[in-house]
């Protein structure tokens, strides 16, 4: 069985999540006129506490996003759905898994080569899966209120896939 060093696959984790975490920050920043700094500063914070790769950090950094988003959505007077949910979503996603993966491999330990492509292939399906629900959510909030009873289905189910996709997430 052939084995590697975690060393690189730890290096480009925590490397994407940054990248990842900044273009994000950036990206929802930007239309924001005058309100661009702060929102700028807060995902600066996010930036920095996931480059910083802090155990205690892990959880805060996602969190800023986050509320770099929703402050964003509030200066932009947003009262309804925002297309670019399904992308935070993801970003957000992505970034914990990153971040914690890369926490995970800090020890120098011999890993089979499969594991960490696979570990890496999971962690994309989980990403495209959090924009995936995102996007159906986003599509059945967006639609007409006059779908009638299948419309009311679709979106119980679309809240139950979130709460399952959540709760699968938590379980890890």
């Amino acid at each position: 069985m052939e084995t590697v060093r975690t060393r690189g696959a730890r290096l480009a984790s925590a490397a994407l999540a940054a990248a990842i975490v900044g273009a994000t920050a950036v990206w929802l920043a930007t239309p924001a006129g005058g309100w661009g700094w702060p929102l700028g500063a807060i995902g600066s914070a996010a930036f920095v506490l996931v480059a910083a790769r802090l155990p205690a950090a892990l959880p805060w950094a996602p969190a800023l996003l986050g509320a770099e988003y929703a402050a964003a959505l509030e200066v932009a007077g947003h009262h309804r759905a925002d297309g670019r949910a399904p992308v935070v979503a993801a970003a957000l996603v992505l970034a914990a898994e990153l971040s914690a993966w890369s926490r995970e491999l800090e020890p120098e330990i011999p890993h089979e080569r499969g594991l960490l492509a696979r570990r890496a292939l999971r962690i994309a399906l989980t990403g495209a899966g959090a924009a995936a629900v995102a996007a159906a959510v986003l599509g059945l909030a967006a639609a007409p209120l006059d779908a009638g009873l299948t419309g009311d289905a679709l979106g119980v189910a679309a809240a139950v896939a979130a709460l399952a996709l959540l709760a699968r997430l938590a379980q890890r």
